[in-house]
Order: C-alpha cells, then structure tokens, then sequence
C-alpha cells in the first residue's frame, strides 16, 4: 500500500489555489499524482503527472457513460474519483484540499489508512 494521495485536474493550467494544495502535500512528505487529460502548464516538479486514462479510459466513458454527461467535469471527476479508488490503492484529494502533518498523522487518520490494506 503506498498511501499517496491523488486528484484529477482538467484544465490547461493550475490556479493558485491547485498549487498551494500539491505543495502541501508536498511539504508533508508525500509526492502527489496528478492525473490530466491534456498538457498542464508549469506543473511543479515535485508533482507526478500521469495520464488520466489509465484510469478511466475512453471506451469506458463512451460506452457506459455517455460523452455528453461525462463534459460536466463535475461529474466526470466524481465517476474518475470512484475508479481511482477501485483500481488503485491512492488516497483521493480534491485539488483544493490544504493538508496539515498533524491531521494526516492523527490517530484516526492513521487507524482509517492502515484499515484499507488487504487481507493476507
């Protein structure tokens, strides 16, 4: 289990709001992924760009989805964030989401992470 967080930004760039969310969790220690459709510019380098259709791909949203409702990006994220968690085993962030070292190792933070780790 890696516990590293994750979150899906679609758009050509980060406002200052995205940034400051990757940096810190960043500064806590983690290397955030950052998954996109499309080129984002000036991606910190601390942050590691994937490719959002080893996710969910385009069949997947073509063919159960629909292209219509899948352009609302709300939704679109909403279904993204459910596949992460199903294929991966990353923690979701939204990219507005601010972390503080002494909340992720909080006992319940702490108790919650090590629940999901598979059953040997």
């Amino acid at each position: 289990m890696t516990n590293t967080v994750a979150t899906l930004w679609i758009g050509p760039q980060l406002s200052w709001l995205e940034r400051l969310s990757l940096k810190s969790f960043h500064d806590i220690g983690q290397t955030p992924i950052l998954y996109t459709y499309d080129e984002i510019e000036d991606v910190p380098d601390y942050v590691d760009l994937r490719d959002a259709r080893e996710v969910m791909d385009e069949a997947f949203t073509q063919t159960y989805w629909g292209k219509d409702r899948l352009d609302d990006p709300r939704i679109h994220s909403d279904i993204f964030r459910v596949m992460l968690m199903r294929k991966t085993d990353h923690i979701w962030v939204d990219a507005d989401i601010y972390a503080s070292l002494c909340v992720w190792h909080s006992p319940s933070v702490s108790q919650a992470r090590h629940e999901r780790r598979p059953a040997s």
